[in-house]
């Protein structure tokens, strides 16, 4: 599934969850001729605007991002370095390069402008951390300067598991 795709089967299930959560969300559809009167009834006042709810950036993480960010900030604080903070841009670039590299099963860095470590075959988020702090140049990124952080994993069409972690 391209990346495109995926984000279309997301969106489609997030407005499907919130609309089976509350039916009002659903846009409504107004009949020209009901309001096609003689006399017009006054408008009523607009309701006041609500103000966004703060999403916790961890809220919208799936549990295998949650796992490798989690365990990246533990080999952090293994080494006295402090937590990276999740970073929204740095996810949604994370899922795109991880997908766009599952899809083509190609192991390759982004053109992005963020430090990054990319992995393939580990079967799961601790085999891929491990991995990247085997390797010197993947360690000195997870415990380099950096405070923020995006990760994802995306399986090949073959299975095989693809692994992005981006840093800033």
């Amino acid at each position: 599934m391209g990346t495109e795709a995926f984000f279309t089967v997301v969106s489609s299930l997030v407005l499907s969850a919130a609309l089976a959560e509350d039916p009002s969300n659903a846009a409504t559809t107004i009949d020209p001729a009901a309001t096609n009167t003689a006399t017009a009834a006054p408008m009523p006042s607009p309701a006041p605007v609500a103000k966004p709810a703060v999403v916790d950036p961890a809220s919208t993480l799936l549990p295998v991002e949650q796992n490798i960010i989690a365990q990246v900030n533990s080999e952090r604080a293994r080494y006295g370095r402090p937590p990276l903070a999740i970073s929204f841009g740095l996810m949604d670039s994370a899922r795109r390069h991880c997908s766009w590299m599952a899809s083509r099963r190609s192991l390759q860095h982004t053109s992005a402008g963020v430090a990054e470590n990319i992995a393939m075959g580990q079967t799961d988020s601790q085999q891929a951390v491990q991995a990247w702090m085997n390797s010197s140049g993947h360690r000195a990124n997870i415990l380099g300067g950096y405070s923020q952080v995006g990760a994802a994993a995306y399986h090949a069409a073959d299975g095989t598991l693809f692994w992005c972690l981006q840093l800033r």
